[in-house]
């Protein structure tokens, strides 16, 4: 009867192994997806100095279709685990629209904080990469943030929290990924970045809604993308 009761644990601990396995997998595969090469190319450009390539309308095109393939991917991994984006907290409510203003506000606080800490510093001096303010470039900032948002911030953050047991670790870990794929942008950039991405991190760890977040990312974009000189 024991040695029964021992087989029956130790198979119970192997299944458990290989579905933890599976799942550290099947994150790795749809972050990777998403923004493994993203991620290379800012590190190797910021590590170089190189200048950054410009945005197109033919990258604006390409942002929109890896956001529709990344996403899709999304979907079918959690259908696979029974879950969906509802349930890593994609909503559709009312106080969604508050909520982003409010993440916002605390986007443009902390970058200005971080800005001002730095800005006598070398570092500070700004990258600057030129951008096709046409038709494609606007429509792309919502799926660009959607994706961000959905993957670097809610799944990855679900997942990691779910293996390591840790909602900190997770915090830390979707705040250093994309600052990472942000780096491109040079060093001042990225560290404000860093800030608002620790602010969007900490309000989905707290909420665990992220619809929220990914219209603040938007119109954050938004802004941005009016503010380019024309």
């Amino acid at each position: 009867m024991g040695d029964s009761a021992e087989l029956v644990s130790i198979e119970s601990s192997r299944e458990m192994l290989a579905a933890r396995r599976l799942r550290a997998f099947e994150l790795v595969l749809v972050v990777g997806t998403a923004f493994l090469v993203s991620a290379v190319y800012s590190l190797y450009a910021w590590w170089n100095g190189d200048a950054v390539l410009p945005d197109t309308a033919f990258s604006s095109l390409q942002l929109i279709l890896n956001s529709i393939l990344s996403i899709s991917l999304l979907v079918y991994v959690l259908h696979r685990q029974g879950r969906s984006l509802r349930m890593i907290g994609l909503t559709a409510r009312v106080s969604d629209i508050p909520l982003a203003l409010l993440v916002t506000f605390f986007f443009w606080l902390i970058e200005s904080a971080i800005y001002a800490t730095i800005a006598n510093d070398p570092i500070s001096e700004p990258t600057t990469y030129a951008m096709e303010l046409g038709f494609l470039a606007w429509l792309a900032v919502v799926p660009s943030a959607a994706t961000e948002e959905l993957i670097v911030r809610a799944f990855l953050m679900t997942e990691v929290a779910a293996l390591t047991g840790s909602m900190g670790v997770a915090v830390f870990a979707s705040v250093g990924f994309q600052t990472l794929y942000h780096l491109y942008q040079g060093t001042p950039a990225a560290l404000m970045n860093a800030g608002a991405f620790f602010v969007s991190s900490v309000f989905y760890a707290s909420t665990r809604r992220i619809t929220p977040v990914i219209l603040a990312h938007s119109l954050y974009n938004f802004w941005a993308l009016a503010a380019q000189p024309q």
